[in-house]
């Protein structure tokens, strides 16, 4: 039910503010964390646990474009997609080894090199927010972001 509700104001509401957009990204780790305790206890995919799988991975496709097509520059908050997206990466290297057919393990290889991507890009911007001093600026949505500058790039 909550889930419910959450998405229905995602939809039928007002958007979040940009700097909050990343966070939507945690609404996808349940299914992906679901997915590894269940096949951890059952040792074995069933329609649940791909169903739980195939749920994760569509969200984080939706989020991703929502939050991509969204930002301007890298803000601090981008680094609440780690958890997510690391989370879905173990269950993609998971979801492929019970299945080790061509599409599963192309998905875990690319999540697992999106994923060392995003952090590497993150650590860089936030230590180059840091060095510069404008890692946390005041922006109008009552939110700290990150200035990009030409420094940071």
């Amino acid at each position: 039910m909550f889930f419910t509700i959450i998405i229905s104001r995602i939809v039928l509401h007002d958007a979040l503010p940009l700097s909050a957009q990343p966070t939507l990204m945690v609404l996808m780790s349940p299914f992906a964390v679901g997915f590894l305790a269940y096949i951890k206890i059952i040792d074995r995919t069933d329609v649940f646990a791909v169903m739980l799988f195939y749920t994760a991975l569509f969200l984080f496709l939706v989020f991703l474009i929502k939050i991509f097509n969204s930002q301007r520059g890298f803000i601090h908050t981008w680094w609440s997609l780690s958890f997510p997206v690391a989370a879905l990466t173990n269950c993609s290297l998971k979801y492929a080894a019970f299945h080790p057919t061509i599409l599963p393990e192309v998905i875990a290889l690319g999540l697992l090199t999106s994923l060392t991507l995003l952090i590497t890009y993150m650590l860089i911007m936030t230590i180059s927010g840091l060095v510069s001093g404008s890692l946390f600026i005041d922006k109008p949505d009552g939110m700290i972001s990150v200035k990009l500058t030409q420094n940071c790039i």
